[in-house]
């Protein structure tokens, strides 16, 4: 008899062509179908497995707080690559809203980190 078998569609919530449980930064598209502003694919400046889209938390301690605000505000308009969070080559309003939304939460979600 025939061996039967099924293929399995893994989740791609944002639809950047990266399964979730492979994807750095779940909910955002930064995969390569889909690359950031600066035509990365799966930006992960500080190697936390977060991507850069995704992860204003600069001290790498789970959660974007004071001391990350207090590392990005002298960044801002440098081309500083852990700051620069959308990869566009510089730090700038669009990187202070992701990090304005992320405010007192966690880096991610990443499929890549616990």
């Amino acid at each position: 008899a025939p061996v039967q078998t099924s293929a399995v569609i893994e989740p791609d919530q944002d639809g950047d062509g990266i399964a979730d449980s492979q994807d750095n930064c779940i909910l955002v598209a930064n995969g390569p179908l889909i690359p950031d502003a600066g035509g990365n694919i799966q930006l992960d400046t500080d190697g936390d497995n977060y991507g850069n889209i995704c992860d204003p938390d600069f001290d790498n301690n789970l959660v974007v707080g004071a001391s990350d605000l207090a590392y990005f505000k002298p960044m801002y308009f440098s081309g500083d690559p852990l700051a620069d969070l959308n990869g566009d080559g510089v730090v700038a309003g669009a990187d202070l809203a992701i990090l304005k939304v992320m405010y007192f939460g966690p880096p991610g979600p990443s499929g890549l980190a616990p």
